[in-house]
């Protein structure tokens, strides 16, 4: 049995129909050609302790990159039914953790939860964004200045 860490989520697998990863991919067949199994574990960051996950960020065992796009799979996948978020950044988000991940290359003093997304409050102001405190009323509401 050879297992591999990649973190991607089981139905981002499964609608891709194949695996994921890229230039590892020729290797696994060959070792799936040779009659050996392959299980593939899928990361949950949802699980993983706060502090945990921005050391793994830090020492590069995860990319920011890699848990926003897991982030915004499990938003994908789940948002319909809890209704948790208004407005999802994705590009905006995208973009950040690839900043942060050239912070990392280049830079050893990033801060404790360098790399890790968050979710902000609808009734905070982010900067050119739209902001509703959740009602109808201020659906065009956009925030000229951060609030945080």
């Amino acid at each position: 049995m050879f297992s591999i860490d990649y973190p991607v989520t089981a139905t981002k697998l499964l609608r891709r129909n194949r695996f994921a990863i890229g230039a590892a991919d020729g290797l696994i067949q060959r070792y799936l050609r040779a009659g050996h199994s392959i299980r593939l574990m899928a990361t949950n960051f949802a699980e993983i302790p706060l502090a945990k996950l921005a050391s793994k960020i830090r020492t590069g065992h995860y990319t920011p990159s890699a848990v926003v796009e897991a982030c915004l799979d499990r938003i994908d996948r789940r948002d319909d039914a809890l209704n948790a978020f208004i407005t999802v950044f994705e590009e905006r988000a995208r973009t950040e953790a690839k900043r942060r991940e050239h912070e990392l290359e280049t830079d050893g003093g990033v801060g404790p939860l360098h790399g890790v997304p968050v979710a902000v409050k609808d009734s905070r102001a982010v900067a050119g964004e739209r902001y509703t405190w959740g009602t109808k009323l201020l659906d065009d509401n956009v925030a000229d200045v951060d609030d945080i």
